[in-house]
């Protein structure tokens, strides 16, 4: 299959998300993105429950052809497959949480492997050749900065009545990350056909 139409489930992952996050918003009553936590959105026994779920099983399908194609074009180009590899995580993680709804115990559990994120950025700046891959440096470096700026929601004494905005920040590290990964890897070599897995 064409990498090229695979790459682009890197994009499509995170659109989908965001379109979930907010949809799902607009038909909770006082639901606010500023404060409150994306789990919520799909709590057990609320409104939007099930759209949640659906969304985030999206995400998770979508970035599995996405991750696939990395994988190929990180063998066909000579580059250390471990940055690649984290992403299964997310995508474990991102999957998990939208099946098993807030506040349980397996929501918790299964949705906290996306904490590992941001090695795949951090790996990626220290073992992919920038001359092999054009703005890796830049392009892993800002979405790596983004990702640590997330770990704020950890830290409730930096805004505090902010949640929202400080777990929002975090999503808009991987989107981020994905996003630059189909932007690094859509030339050159994935002018060509993949060959089967």
């Amino acid at each position: 299959m064409d990498a090229k139409v695979l790459l682009r489930f890197g994009v499509l992952s995170p659109v989908a998300f965001w379109l979930t996050i907010f949809a799902c918003g607009i038909f909770l009553p006082d639901y606010s993105h500023l404060t409150r936590m994306v789990s919520e959105l799909g709590e057990q026994g609320v409104l939007t429950q099930y759209y949640f779920t659906f969304g985030l099983v999206v995400v998770a399908l979508f970035s599995v052809p996405f991750i696939i194609a990395l994988q190929k074009e990180c063998r066909a180009r000579g580059l250390h497959m471990l940055p690649v590899l984290i992403l299964w995580l997310f995508t474990l993680s991102i999957l998990g949480a939208g099946i098993f709804p807030y506040p349980t115990y397996l929501h918790g559990l299964l949705g906290s492997p996306s904490m590992l994120l941001f090695l795949s950025p951090l790996l990626a700046l220290v073992l992919w050749p920038h001359k092999k891959i054009s703005g890796v440096r830049l392009l892993s470096g800002v979405a790596l900065v983004l990702m640590l700026l997330g770990f704020t929601i950890f830290i409730p004494d930096i805004l505090q009545n902010l949640f929202g905005v400080k777990q929002r920040v975090f999503h808009l590290a991987w989107t981020v990350w994905f996003v630059s990964l189909w932007f690094m890897f859509r030339k050159s070599d994935t002018d060509r056909v993949l060959p089967p897995a």
